[in-house]
């Protein structure tokens, strides 16, 4: 069995494992299945059931079928499942292959924190500076001293303070916390270099994905 259709595998024993079950507002948290309504040609619009959930996904999975490469396949997987898929076909990628998916997985996907704090530090561990950035943020990095000082911006008081994702451009942070109108708070924290594993300006946000169990003197800031 070659990677892609082992990814396809995957997706489908991953979607048939995880129920589908309505969330509130007609969300639902599945790896192919976003709403609990799909639309079918002869009745409309109509909501899943245990009677139909099973078409539902045959119709999802033939898409699935249908994509020639795996960044195709990810493209079609709910957020943030992205990165349970990443995890699953690990083994089965080459370096180069890892690092452009985590690097797009990443940036594409809304909270990423969701996912468990102990499988995000394996997979950044495991990223490669020289193939995870683009020339341009290499050369930021390197020259950043060897402490630097960062910042997060929150949405809610039960956000994590201690997560992966900051950047260096205070006022990001500010506009973050802001971004749904939301009374957040903003951090500050000190982080050695090397406790850096990558930084990202691909969305112009100054982001510097780094280890959290090393985050040093973090404290609330104001603007």
């Amino acid at each position: 069995m070659n990677k892609l259709q082992h990814t396809k595998l995957v997706v489908k024993e991953l979607s048939e494992s995880i129920p589908i079950i309505d969330r509130g507002f007609g969300i639902v948290s599945h790896p192919l299945i976003a709403n609990i309504h799909f639309f079918d040609e002869q009745k409309g619009l109509v909501a899943i059931d245990d009677k139909n959930k099973e078409y539902v996904l045959r119709q999802r999975f033939e898409i699935i079928k249908k994509c020639r490469n795996i960044s195709k396949i990810l493209v079609h997987i709910n957020k943030p499942y992205r990165l349970q898929v990443l995890i699953l076909i690990l083994n089965m990628l080459n370096e180069k292959e890892f690092n452009n998916h985590l690097r797009w997985i990443w940036t594409s996907t809304e909270y990423p924190h969701q996912n468990n704090s102990k499988d995000l530090l394996m997979l950044f561990k495991k990223s490669n500076q020289n193939l995870i950035m683009k020339e341009e943020e290499k050369n930021i990095l390197s020259y950043l001293p060897n402490v630097v000082t960062i910042y997060r911006g929150t949405q809610s008081n039960k956000a994590k303070i201690r997560g992966f994702s900051w950047t260096l451009d205070k006022e990001k942070a500010f506009w973050f916390s802001k971004r749904f109108k939301l009374n957040g708070k903003v951090y500050q924290a000190e982080i050695l270099k090397w406790d850096i594993f990558f930084y990202n300006n691909g969305r112009s946000e100054e982001e510097v994905v780094v280890n959290p169990y090393k985050l040093k003197n973090v404290k609330e800031v104001s603007i």
